[in-house]
């Protein structure tokens, strides 16, 4: 019996991984570049910082499965040199903010690439 989350054998299991982190990033970018309303929190919830948070995680679980570093340090580092990416790009846009707190919860979101690749037995 295969494993949760492979297709197939061989490389093929890396390759889905693969794709799925691409296609995540790139529904992740261009959600975070789109003219799209702000969330905006219920009594002091940053809720655009729960959302930063919540899809770098998305991010780091997908890249540790995906690239199977035996560094996640380096994954951690691209990931936040992503998180950077959006800001810079969201400065440069008249309809995006960019926040330093943005940057900072996608940076903490990103510490999900240290979570275990397969959960524990």
């Amino acid at each position: 019996m295969r494993p949760p989350g492979r297709v197939g054998t061989g490389g093929e299991g890396r390759l889905n991984s693969y794709v799925v982190f691409v296609c995540a990033l790139l529904v992740a970018t261009s959600l975070f570049l789109a003219p799209l309303p702000q969330p905006s929190g219920q009594a002091g919830v940053p809720l655009d910082k729960l959302v930063h948070i919540a899809v770098l995680a998305v991010l780091g679980v997908l890249a540790r499965r995906a690239f199977a570093a035996r560094h996640p340090g380096a994954l951690y580092a691209a990931l936040v040199a992503y998180a950077a990416f959006i800001e810079l790009a969201q400065a440069a846009l008249p309809w995006r903010a960019a926040e330093v707190a943005d940057l900072v919860a996608g940076a903490v979101g990103a510490l999900a690439v240290f979570l275990p690749k397969e959960a524990p037995r």
